[in-house]
């Protein structure tokens, strides 16, 4: 058993400064309301996922989306969203990546009432494969809010504005989102969220699931429709998402 003390430590070593125990990962997926709370200082998060979406138009697959976040310090976050797609109609099928963006997450406020962040993004039109350039690079950005209520229960919602790279009308977003833990390792969370300009309104109800088999890892299920009762659109997704310190001084 001497043997092995060495291995021992190293191995705690690892455990203690890569995966060190911190409060519990806190994700922006599977729900539509990113979250407040920002990457801890040091940290590199990444957060994946596959998800499914049947309309009357075509049959949209992302495969492997993902957003990969580091915290900078204490009140900044850096983004990167990688959106790979297929889209299947009866005519044709086109895969590929969608336009890249890149952003930055800002702590506004946190104290005991509630959290406040200010996300940006900007998505650049012609670093994706070519079916699915956009005509030019766009600006996407939301305010988010978080309050917890009760140990068992939290509330978020964002509200935002966004342009998709094709025309120049913006669009206004909004979502909110009710969370409930199960237990230590495991939550819920019902959401209502939607778009809408001048020309057009959504809005959609999803609902789902999250496990967290440790501080650092945490695996997802949801599923949703479109409650405009003029349009049959469904859609889900699973995903898993961890984080690791990057850096020996938050070990």
């Amino acid at each position: 058993m001497k043997k092995n003390k060495p291995l021992l430590i190293i191995f705690i070593f690892i455990v203690q400064n890569v995966f060190g125990q911190i409060e519990p990962i806190i994700t922006d997926r599977p729900d539509q309301t990113e979250s407040a709370a920002l990457v801890p200082k040091g940290y590199f998060q990444g957060e994946h996922g596959f998800a499914i979406n049947f309309n009357n138009i075509a049959n949209e697959y992302s495969v492997l989306s993902s957003l990969i976040r580091f915290g900078i310090n204490n009140n900044f976050e850096l983004r990167l969203v990688i959106d790979p797609q297929i889209i299947a109609t009866e005519v044709e099928n086109i895969s590929g990546i969608n336009p890249v963006s890149i952003g930055l997450k800002t702590k506004l406020i946190e104290n005991d009432i509630i959290q406040l962040s200010l996300i940006t993004h900007l998505q650049f039109s012609k670093i994706a494969t070519e079916d699915f350039k956009s005509n030019y690079n766009a600006i996407a950005t939301r305010l988010t809010a978080a309050h917890t209520l009760t140990d068992f229960l939290g509330i978020g919602y964002n509200i935002g504005v966004e342009w998709d790279g094709f025309t120049g009308a913006p669009y206004y977003i909004y979502t909110f989102t009710s969370g409930f833990a199960l237990g230590e390792k495991f939550g819920a969370f019902i959401e209502l969220f939607g778009n809408f300009n001048e020309s057009f309104s959504e809005n959609f109800a999803d609902a789902g699931f999250t496990f967290q088999p440790t501080n650092n890892f945490q695996f997802d299920i949801s599923a949703g429709t479109n409650i405009n009762f003029d349009i049959a659109d469904y859609f889900a997704s699973v995903g898993f998402s961890y984080r690791f310190n990057c850096t020996k001084e938050n070990g």
